[in-house]
Formats: C-alpha cells, structure tokens, sequence
C-alpha cells in the first residue's frame, strides 16, 4: 500500500499545478480570440461541366485539414484545472485538521492552533523583531540607576537617571584692572582692563531616561526569535496531517458542460 500524502507535500505541488492551470488557460484565451483558423477546414474542389475540362479538377483541389476543435481544447485545458481544483480542495479540507501545539522552551503556550495560522503568526513576529531591534539602549559609559519615584508621561515604569549627577558653574563676565603706572602731576594712570568668568552658582542636571538596557534589549530579541522558531517547527508538524482526499473539478466540468437548463 502506497504511503498516504502529507500536507507539505501537497502544498509543495500546489503552487506548480497552480502554475500550470493558468497556463493551459491562457493558451485557451490565446487560441480562442487570436487562432479561429485552427477551428475552420475546408474541402474545395473542381466540378467541370464539360468534358474537356475534366482534366482541371484534379490541380484546382484544394484542402484544408480541421487542426481541433473547440470541444477538443476545452478537454485539455480541464485537465490541468481540475487537477488544480482538487489540489486546492485537499489543501483547505486538510488545513481543517491540521493542527500542532505552540511550545518553546518545553512549555506549551497554546494547543490546537491550525496550520494556517503560523503562516500569519511567523509573518507578524518578524515583524516585531524589527521593532525590537530598533530599540533604543542606554546610552553606555555612564551608570544609570533606575529611578522608581518617576514615571513617564503615559505613567508607565521603566525609568532611569544617571547616578551622579552633571555639574557645570554658572558664571557671570566681570571687569577686572590693575594699575600698570601710577597717575602724576602730568600723565594720567596706565591701567590694563581684561575680563574675568565669575562664578556665581551652580547648575545640577540630572538626566533621565525611558530607554531599555542593552540586555534587556537582548532578552526581548532572544524571546521574539524563539517564538519564531517555535512556530515554524508547529507549522512544520501540523503540515505532516495526511491528506483529506476530495475532488470536486470533474464535478465542476461536468456541470458546465451539462445541457440542462437550471434557470
């Protein structure tokens, strides 16, 4: 007894009978709207009314052979489609049945959960990993402590500040002189004049930030690939469901071809 098909071996063959129905079809339009000659023959000949003439006939016959038919090309074009519609049929009954159990690390996350859903949930965690990965970290080189008495502006956690803070003098621009000559009688003083940077406070930063640690970035990432990894293989054990075997294009055909009046 021949072993019984899998879904991915079906679904390995569906795109290449997808392919081929769409062929053979547009082969139909083809020579349906732009080779009408290939549904047309013709037999011509001479009939002569005099007996002198009969030598004519034989070099004015001409002929025309009938290359097919257009019932003949729909019976070749059926078969690729029918073999795709039956395909299909099996890929949507199968997908019916075809289940696996979500389980990273040991730990099942979810049971049951159909075959075509990986397919969108794969999708749709790759695209998370591309968000992680355009977290931005804190910036390295200084200590943050994570600072538990601020929120952010949507009162959500996950602050922190630097643990020293940034000190920079406030200064003012002042005047400064000394007297390089003392005034006489007749000269006045030589006096150089230059500025001088005053300080006359101090500023205190303290900076803070919503931004994630390089590691529990990593985490994050770590997390998303797992479960990425965890859905492929499910896929690949719900894909291992034997195949429901249904067909529905010969019905289909038959119908069409059918001259019962159903109105």
């Amino acid at each position: 007894m021949a072993d019984k098909a899998q879904l991915h071996e079906l679904l390995a063959a569906l795109g290449d009978l997808d392919a081929r129905s769409s062929k053979a079809q547009k082969e139909g339009i083809e020579t349906f709207s732009k080779r009408v000659n290939h549904f047309l023959g013709s037999h011509k000949v001479l009939r002569s009314f005099r007996e002198e003439d009969k030598n004519l006939e034989e070099s004015a016959e001409q002929h025309q052979a009938l290359t097919t038919t257009v019932g003949a090309k729909l019976r070749y074009i059926e078969k690729p489609v029918a073999a795709w519609s039956d395909a299909f049929l099996q890929k949507e009954a199968t997908n019916q049945t075809a289940k696996a159990d979500l389980v990273v690390d040991g730990k099942v996350l979810a049971t049951g959960l159909p075959a075509p859903f990986y397919l969108g949930l794969e999708k749709e965690l790759k695209q998370i990993r591309s968000l992680f990965e355009s977290i931005p970290t804190l910036q390295p080189g200084i200590q943050w402590v994570e600072d538990k008495t601020t929120t952010a502006a949507d009162n959500s956690k996950g602050v922190w500040r630097v643990a020293h803070p940034v000190r920079k003098l406030k200064t003012k621009q002042t005047v400064a002189h000394k007297i390089l000559v003392p005034a006489t009688d007749h000269h006045p003083a030589q006096i150089e004049k230059w500025t001088e940077q005053e300080p006359v406070g101090e500023f205190i930063e303290e900076v803070f930030s919503g931004m994630v640690t390089p590691a529990e970035k990593s985490r994050l990432l770590n997390n998303v690939t797992k479960l990425i990894t965890a859905a492929k293989r499910a896929r690949m054990r719900a894909n291992k469901a034997e195949v429901v075997k249904l067909a529905i294009g010969k019905a289909l055909f038959e119908y069409m071809h059918s001259a019962e009046d159903t109105d």
